[in-house]
């Protein structure tokens, strides 16, 4: 497509080193029927105005259009095409006032093509991978395409500019791109320079017909920099575009989702759906009515998200509110039960059900006294429902990992299937461990069941809750939140010191243990002269005075001695 010369149909390159094929004019025989373009029989009548009355109406469109024109039939393409058509192209960018001139060198439609075409590559005219854009040689190509127009700028193609055409090699369009794609890992550079190959060609083939070589040169250099200098005008001038591409798409996105019907979702939104990734990907390529009516499971399940994380906000914002209340309620209901008992904090009251539904439709502050009747009367089945859930948690972490350390021969100590019941959590080698109070080597990491449930709820009062905005007004958290954890090897070890004691792991409780209360000596410390322990301080001089290593005990059982 290029306007230099009508009738040569020979394949030539602009200075910018693209190749173009120029074809000559419609001939003035028609085409047989079967042959014949549907669309030139359609347009036939327009192409019946005159010259100069259709030159007068194409003026008045953008350049785009005008270069979609001239690919809609051979008809148009021959008036459009050619050199008396300049006055046309002219005008038709005087429709775009902020367009930067044409490029010395350019052809009109490869300059349209290159500065409204900013999604497609220029060679096979689709768009998949990256686009890489070298503004300089006018070469929009996607990451196929690159390897057929650019070359890796080694050592032998820069020894390859010698004498006077040595200075033009800087002024060769380049980019970059990384390394991975182009050369080995070995090479140690991140990213790789590329020259452009026509360009390349076209400059070493003019330069070598060139009857003074230095005139050449030095004309050529000045052509560059006159491009160099305005190429800030062209990448600002696409730049824009794009921008003002997006937005409109942007737009064309949200108005599609008030017509699914989150017109009003989407005006109590805190967060913009505009800035989801969904959307941005959208708007990075030409979007249809097609590409709209996929697009609609993604955006629906985009405006459930943020509705639910609305909802969620709101909801962390009315427990911030009812905190004080909502404290001084279960405090009460607290002090009624009896010592050592286990109950719930404020999070795992707040995350019940019923008590929601309590806050949700109070809606204020300050509870009501009858929403504060209400909530107290249904504390001790929150509780009792609490111990249930968190039991069962408890019951299932410790089948599962008796289940993943069976090749360490935890099954044969105790199977998995003798934990199906909360009556087994109660046998003297089932006992829990605090991830963080073992980090700071504390003695209080070994917990056993039911004071395991209060732990991870009182104790660590720093960490984040599954809600961030409670975390700065509660006190504490919802229990086990990944801290709580039962290691099997700790049962291993719990089973030796249970078969020292003369007794059976698989059934020895906690209160067997308690009546039998044996008096314990680590012979690795001090010589065996250290003081006696009791069995629940076992694991505990274990994990921080041993960590990993091998340590023998002595128990003594009334008269009975016994060493490992």
């Amino acid at each position: 497509m290029d306007l230099d010369d009508d009738n040569d149909n020979e394949r030539s390159m602009d200075s910018s080193g693209i190749g173009v094929m120029k074809r000559e004019a419609q001939p003035d025989f028609d085409f047989p029927a079967h042959k014949r373009l549907r669309n030139d029989e359609h347009l036939s009548p327009i192409l019946d105005i005159p010259e100069d009355i259709l030159y007068e109406i194409i003026q008045h469109l953008d350049p785009f259009s005008v270069l979609h024109l001239a690919q809609l039939s051979r008809g148009f393409r021959s008036i459009l095409m050619s050199k008396s058509s300049s006055g046309i192209w002219k005008a038709s960018r005087a429709n775009v006032p902020s367009l930067p001139d044409l490029r010395t060198g350019l052809s009109e439609p490869r300059y349209i093509d290159f500065m409204f075409n900013n999604e497609r590559c220029q060679s096979c005219l689709r768009q998949r991978g990256d686009v890489y854009v070298c503004y300089p040689a006018f070469s929009r190509t996607c990451s196929t395409c690159l390897r057929i127009h650019f070359h890796v700028a080694n050592d032998k193609w820069e020894r390859s500019y010698q004498g006077d055409l040595k200075r033009l090699r800087t002024y060769i369009p380049t980019i970059k791109v990384r390394q991975s794609k182009w050369v080995p890992a070995r090479d140690g550079r991140k990213w790789v320079t590329l020259y452009h190959k026509n360009t390349d060609w076209l400059w070493k083939d003019q330069y070598s017909r060139a009857g003074y070589k230095k005139e050449w040169v030095k004309a050529k250099i000045e052509e560059r920099k006159s491009i160099f200098k305005n190429t800030e005008s062209y990448i600002g001038w696409c730049e824009e575009r794009k921008y003002r591409q997006e937005e409109e798409r942007r737009e064309r996105i949200i108005k599609r989702i008030c017509q699914l019907g989150w017109g009003n979702e989407l005006n109590r939104c805190v967060q913009c759906p505009a800035d989801s990734p969904v959307i941005i990907k959208a708007c990075q390529k030409e979007l249809t009515d097609q590409d709209l009516f996929n697009l609609e499971p993604s955006l629906n399940q985009l405006m459930q998200n943020l509705q639910q994380r609305r909802l969620d906000e709101e909801r962390a914002k009315l427990l911030c509110e009812c905190f004080p209340g909502l404290k001084s309620i279960l405090e009460a209901f607290v002090r009624t039960l009896p010592p050592n008992s286990i109950y719930p904090s404020v999070v795992d009251v707040s995350d019940d059900p019923c008590i929601n539904e309590i806050l949700t439709i109070s809606n204020t502050p300050d509870l009501s006294e009858q929403s504060c009747k209400a909530i107290s009367d249904h504390l001790p089945q929150v509780t009792q429902d609490w111990i249930e859930q968190k039991t069962n948690e408890v019951l299932i972490s410790a089948r599962k990992m008796l289940r993943l350390h069976h090749e360490i021969g935890s099954e044969t100590i105790l199977p998995s299937s003798a934990l199906r019941q909360k009556e087994g959590l109660n046998l003297t080698i089932i006992s829990f461990e605090c991830s963080v109070c073992k980090r700071q080597f504390r003695p209080w990491s070994s917990l056993r069941y039911p004071k395991v449930l209060m732990h991870g709820a009182y104790y660590h009062r720093t960490l984040s809750t599954a809600q961030p905005q409670l975390n700065k007004v509660f006190e504490n958290t919802s229990w086990n939140e990944g801290d709580i954890m039962f290691n099997p090897a700790t049962m291993t070890f719990m089973a030796e010191i249970v078969r020292l004691c003369g007794l059976d792991p698989r059934t020895t409780t906690a209160s067997d243990m308690d009546l039998l209360n044996p008096s314990i000596k680590c012979m690795t410390c001090k010589w065996g002269k250290g003081p006696a322990m009791g069995w629940t301080e076992v694991i505990a001089h274990k994990q921080i005075d041993h960590g990993s290593g091998n340590a023998t005990f002595n128990v003594k059982l009334k008269r009975r001695s016994h060493k490992y």
